[in-house]
């Protein structure tokens, strides 16, 4: 996956919000630079869907819609794959580079009844957002290209979601010069952004549609530190609804509220 910062380095003609939503779907998939209109693309998209772009059998195809869409939990395929076909699918996905492993990092370890599963991240946004969108509406699109058009532009805030966490992790290692900085989760709690060595650690929360993050927000994630008895450097708030006044006013030096237009440091 082509890095956001390289991405907007490669396209300047875009504006920072503009080159997220084009990251989001397109990454290392070339298009003709003329508009900066996302939809006449994805409308483009459409048009020209090939169902035979990615060569997988069926059982292959609903492992990846069901990564790309509902569940990137590395076992959540074996519910309509027999697991014995469904272990050999995902190392298959991994060793053709479609899938990489994000490693399960919980720091709690008393729940026994609780398996700590890794899950899977695309190597190329435009590969999921086919997996996504284009493969699980194939008949829709070759039926009624409008209607699957409006079907995914409503549903692209949610698509965008997990596309933002990818981009805050990545805010975040430019900042602080670090490297590997990815989600950690268990059976009680989940962060979006999370870094811990011997020298410095870093935990924060991603929110891409919705209301403003607030206060309480950055309330639960101290709590989360403490849960997990963290010694936290810098909380980093990554929101693209902006923030409360009531937490702006509030926050300590140690915690960072930022958003897709503070890539701006690093051009």
């Amino acid at each position: 996956m082509i890095k956001f910062l390289d991405f907007c380095k490669a396209n300047k003609h875009l504006n920072l919000d503009e080159a997220f939503l084009f990251w989001a779907v397109f990454d290392e998939k070339k298009y003709e630079k003329s508009l900066n209109d996302i939809n006449f693309y994805i409308k483009q998209i459409i048009n020209n869907y090939n169902p035979k772009e990615y060569d997988f059998s069926n059982e292959y195809i609903k492992a990846l819609c069901q990564y790309a869409k509902k569940s990137r939990l590395e076992f959540s395929i074996n519910k309509n794959i027999s697991r014995f076909k469904a272990r050999g699918i995902f190392h298959n996905l991994i060793k053709k580079n479609i899938l990489k492993i994000e490693k399960n990092q919980d720091l709690i370890k008393i729940h026994k009844r609780f398996y700590q599963q890794n899950k899977v991240i695309f190597t190329s946004n435009y590969t999921r957002f086919y997996f996504y969108f284009l493969k699980p509406n194939e008949k829709l699109i070759l039926n009624d290209k409008e209607r699957a058009f409006n079907k995914i532009i409503n549903n692209f805030s949610e698509y965008l979601s997990f596309i933002y966490e990818l981009a805050a992790c990545e805010y975040a290692q430019n900042k602080f010069n670090i490297f590997n900085v990815s989600s950690i989760w268990g059976k009680d709690y989940e962060c979006d952004i999370y870094y811990n060595n011997d020298d410095f650690c870093l935990l924060g929360e991603v929110k891409y549609k919705g209301k403003k993050i607030c206060l309480k927000t950055l309330n639960e994630l101290i709590n989360k530190a403490k849960l997990l008895n963290l010694k936290v450097d810098y909380y980093l708030l990554f929101s693209n609804s902006g923030f409360s006044n009531n937490l702006l006013a509030n926050k300590n030096n140690n915690v960072l509220c930022k958003d897709i237009f503070s890539f701006k440091e690093f051009l």
